[in-house]
């Protein structure tokens, strides 16, 4: 990064540690060509001399600040507005009595955080979408920050803020980067993006240790992973890392190549449990706190809880979720992936033509299945949110928490078309964070009335009306009876209602749409006219 010294005969590193000889420091989240969230308070902090006043001006805003006993300072400034169109940035000076530190090109907009495993992880140059994009990646008003994985061990400095150019993006994260691209042309402000996903990782490492033994709902677990499982998990990763070493051993005793040629566990066998439970909670987002967002995108829950600790993903989601608030100091909005990726069909959805971690899209679509000969089993009946059955959409009950619809994308483990699961955040952003009138979710059913032989189904979400993208008719909704014997029905679109007609109408006690027990649903065809599918849901006839 470049930096001006005015008074300074020494270069500064930038450091998180505290200031040796009296030397000032800026935390590395503050560089050239980075960028603040506008129209609110935002905290800049770094080290100094004990004792010492530091100043902090950006933008015709200013504030001091004073270095502790330890010489950690920390300034709060008020930002202005970012003017629309204007992607530049200005220059923010930290100064104490001896020396000054100036960022150049720190612009003013909308900053994000990514959070969760590979698949907000993964850079642009990983996917079919990704790299016919890097050549036209040339935004200045983007900006992005690139900082590393599972073994950073807290150290930041070498990480940087750089504009959006082809040769920055193709290393970013390609959701967080069409994520960014998409808002910073609804917005026409600068954007920038953080990306602290971490490929694999559970979400116990994002949750420390202490956060689930000071909550009721968890403390036990803890107590019992500690005790036993804790234990087990550890003598497994040794026995697993000795049988490699000594098929490694054996190898290279014949001239061979190993194989395979990694170690089964990542660092060494045997830690502590801290190394995994909450582990890069304090290696990663802990550090860049309390830096202000304007929101999170979570995607996350391949790997589940992880590590063999037992809990509901919710419950522990929402102990993190609580924390990461607290240590930021400001009720952050958290926009997640609905989960498991894909599992219903889509208009849009194209049939996968590798078989690999990183499968790709072919042009062919996803053809709409035919009806199953008898529906499915009817999930439970829907009760809201904070009751559903599904972990995820409980999680929709959380406050300031919203799930992205993304059921009728690509299914795949690392999903192809992170350019439509970046527009589907986007659009929970738009309407939940931004306030615009942009529907975020799919049709869900809010009523059936039985009225004589049909059954009229109201919706939310409907969005601009309710559609059927197929050739096929509409498809997918069923009766059940008071002795479990389900019947499909057929019906037809009313604007934001959909009338229903078949046999045992009269005696029905529940409607269902696309509510299975597992497995994917590629027959049912209910969207609202915004391309969101509608919800599969289980709901008593009125």
């Amino acid at each position: 990064m470049n930096m001006s010294r005015l008074t300074c005969l020494f270069v500064c590193v930038l450091s998180c540690c505290t200031a040796q000889a009296g030397e000032l420091t800026v935390f590395p989240m503050f560089t050239d060509h980075g960028i603040l969230q506008q129209d609110t308070t935002v905290a800049i902090w770094g080290t100094a001399k004990p004792g010492s006043t530091v100043s902090v001006t950006f933008h015709e805003a200013s504030s001091k600040a004073t270095a502790n006993p330890s010489g950690k300072w920390l300034a709060r400034l008020q930002t202005p507005k970012a003017i629309p169109g204007h992607f530049d940035g200005y220059d923010l000076t930290i100064s104490d009595a001896s020396e000054s530190i100036v960022l150049h090109d720190v612009a003013l907009g909308e900053v994000w955080i990514g959070g969760g495993q590979s698949n907000m992880e993964t850079p642009m140059h990983r996917y079919a979408v990704g790299t016919a994009e890097i050549p036209l990646a040339d935004h200045p008003g983007i900006r992005l920050y690139s900082r590393g994985g599972r073994d950073i061990d807290g150290d930041f400095s070498k990480f940087k803020w750089e504009r959006c150019s082809p040769e920055v993006v193709k290393n970013a994260s390609a959701t967080g980067y069409f994520f960014s691209r998409d808002l910073h042309q609804k917005l026409n402000v600068p954007v920038g993006f953080v990306n602290m996903a971490v490929g694999g990782s559970p979400l116990s490492a994002w949750v420390k240790p202490d956060w689930l033994m000071a909550d009721s709902r968890t403390a036990a677990y803890l107590e019992a992973f500690r005790a036993t499982t804790f234990p087990a998990f550890i003598e497994d990763r040794i026995a697993r890392l000795a049988k490699w070493e000594a098929m490694v051993a054996e190898a290279k005793a014949k001239g061979e190549k190993p194989n395979p040629s990694w170690p089964p566990v990542r660092g060494a066998a045997d830690q502590p449990l801290e190394a995994f439970i909450g582990a890069l909670h304090v290696t990663n987002t802990a550090m860049v706190m309390p830096f202000v967002f304007k929101g999170m995108i979570w995607d996350q829950g391949e790997s589940g809880v992880g590590y063999r600790l037992k809990g509901s993903y919710d419950i522990i989601f929402d102990i993190m979720l609580q924390h990461l608030r607290e240590g930021f100091g400001y009720d952050l909005p958290m926009v997640y992936c609905q989960m498991p990726k894909g599992g219903a069909w889509g208009p849009k959805q194209h049939v996968l033509v590798t078989e690999s971690a990183f499968s790709e899209q072919g042009d062919e679509l996803v053809p709409l299945a035919d009806l199953p000969p008898k529906p499915p089993k009817a999930g439970p009946v829907f009760d809201g949110f904070a009751k559903e059955s599904e972990t995820f959409l409980r999680m929709n009950a959380l406050p300031n928490c919203v799930m992205a619809t993304t059921r009728d994308l690509v299914a795949a483990l690392h999903p192809p078309d992170k350019d439509d699961y970046a527009a589907r955040f986007l659009r929970v952003a738009l309407n939940q964070v931004y306030g615009k009138n942009v529907e975020f979710f799919g049709p869900m059913i809010t009523s059936a009335k039985r009225e004589g032989d049909q059954i009229r189904v109201s919706f939310n979400y409907a969005g601009s009306g309710l559609t059927v993208p197929s050739v096929k008719p509409l498809q997918g909704f069923y009766i059940t009876a008071a002795d479990g014997t389900s019947t499909w029905v057929s019906g037809q679109v009313n604007g934001n209602q959909v009338i229903l007609r078949g046999p045992g109408i009269e005696t029905a006690q529940t409607l269902s749409y696309a509510h299975t027990n597992g497995g994917r649903v590629l027959w049912a065809n209910l969207f609202n006219l915004e391309g969101l599918p509608a919800y599969p849901m289980t709901v008593t006839i009125q």
